[in-house]
């Protein structure tokens, strides 16, 4: 894995070097994860956890390229059916950890990246064991965390408005969903504090920037709780 890994993974991530990706790049991007990433997962799941995290930030970034060249090649619909195969085959510890590391890079990407990394949680969630969910809550609820936390981090004049940030809120809503299911009531109750913890931070009610900040978080507090 080490020696061919590398090089594999210079091959998808050559289109986001590029200032405005050309289809030759993106058409072997589209073949890297409509056939290179599935034939790794099959043959050697268990082998790719060193390699996780730089896979996953790659594929987000790809689902977000929205050009008429990546349309045409369908690169977002190959990185969602690669995200699938990724959340069936690698276990939670090794996936998890991997989502977490990804949170900002889907956070800078933009909402696309950011629902695909939701979306992921939620397949996720649904197809390993609910034991997973449990062992592993911490970073799951970094993962939602940072759904709650896209909307707040957007320019003041986007931060109220309804899109793109709902878009991200109601995949953050479907994951929690999933999540909730499978955790016992002192693991909800632990990201119930942490999540009101993030909406009234303590000690900021001086701040100059804290009136835009709460009025956003209890915004996505509000929509993604009550699954609007």
């Amino acid at each position: 894995m080490p020696l061919f890994m590398p090089p594999l993974l210079r091959c998808l991530e050559h289109s986001l070097f590029l200032s405005e990706p050309q289809r030759d790049a993106l058409l072997a991007a589209a073949a890297w994860l409509d056939g290179c990433g599935p034939a790794l997962l099959t043959a050697l799941p268990m082998f790719l956890h060193p390699y996780l995290p730089r896979l996953l930030r790659a594929v987000l970034r790809l689902a977000s390229i929205d050009s008429p060249a990546a349309q045409a090649v369908g690169l977002a619909a190959k990185a969602k059916a690669l995200n699938r195969a990724l959340a069936r085959a690698v276990p939670s510890r090794q996936l998890l950890p991997a989502m977490v590391d990804a949170v900002g890079v889907a956070s800078q990407a933009g909402s696309a990246a950011q629902v695909e990394l939701l979306q992921l949680l939620q397949t996720h969630v649904t197809l390993r064991p609910p034991a997973e969910a449990r062992t592993h809550a911490a970073a799951v609820f970094d993962v939602l965390l940072s759904g709650l936390h896209f909307r707040s981090l957007q320019p003041f004049s986007e931060a109220l408005l309804l899109a793109p940030p709902a878009a991200v809120e109601a995949a953050t809503s479907a994951a929690l969903a999933e999540v909730v299911m499978r955790l016992d009531e002192d693991s909800f109750g632990a990201f119930f504090e942490r999540s009101l913890a993030w909406v009234a931070p303590a000690g900021v009610a001086g701040a100059a920037s804290a009136p835009r900040f709460s009025l956003a978080r209890a915004l996505s507090f509000f929509r993604v709780l009550s699954g609007t």
